[in-house]
């Protein structure tokens, strides 16, 4: 039995021709949203045209492309499936002889590529361009509150008493997640942890409406 037929080409190509397609109709949907969204800043800020298409959307396009590669594969295959079952190529084909099980082959070869790209992506190509991506908006996105945000903090509070916050912006003085861990040694002797918390600048405290100890 061949590994590669002529009925493979044809579906792996329809299957990636829908991918393509789908992906490259919702990111310039994505970009024209974005670009109406940020336009003011742009202008505003003097950013210059060569960055805005070569740093902030060349970086932009893979990272989105790759955000949504998975919801795309599944409508991509519903699509171009029942394409072929409304024109009853499936019957054709299993009417000459090929099982569901070999009917499958392609759709895995089409899925293998989709997923190496996406690993090259995810792995080098990414995370290079989003240095450049986030000082290019660190630089003209002023004013932006995600921007003034830090992820994670920590803290000593005092000998063997430690602090830390997640997703805490000056702006609002929330977090989604705050703890604070007790140590003797090397070991954790107590932690409490709360889903939320908020600053309040008059007495220079957290406040959590609700948090474990353990």
């Amino acid at each position: 039995m061949k590994l590669f037929t002529r009925l493979d080409r044809y579906i792996i190509k329809k299957f990636l021709g829908t991918y393509v397609f789908s992906i490259l109709l919702i990111i310039s949907i994505a970009v024209v949203f974005d670009f109406n969204e940020h336009i003011d800043k742009f202008t505003t800020n003097n950013a210059p045209w060569e960055g805005i298409i070569f740093t902030y959307y060349a970086n932009f396009i893979p990272f989105y492309s790759n955000l949504f590669s998975s919801l795309f594969v599944f409508i991509s295959v519903i699509f171009f499936t029942v394409k072929l079952a409304d024109n009853s190529e499936i019957i054709a084909m299993l009417a000459a002889g090929v099982s569901f099980k070999r009917l499958m082959w392609p759709y895995m070869l089409g899925a293998g590529i989709i997923a190496t790209v996406s690993l090259s992506l995810s792995l080098w190509i990414i995370p290079e361009g989003q240095k450049d991506s986030v000082a290019f908006q660190a630089q003209y996105f002023k004013g932006n509150q995600l921007i003034d945000y830090d992820e994670h903090i920590y803290r000593q509070l005092e000998p063997g008493t430690y602090a830390y916050i997640r997703g805490y912006s000056p702006g609002t003085g929330r977090v989604p997640f705050f703890a604070i861990e007790r140590y003797e040694g090397s070991e954790m002797v107590e932690v409490l942890n709360a889903a939320s918390a908020t600053f309040e600048e008059e007495t220079g405290r957290w406040t959590a409406p609700r948090y474990v100890i353990y």
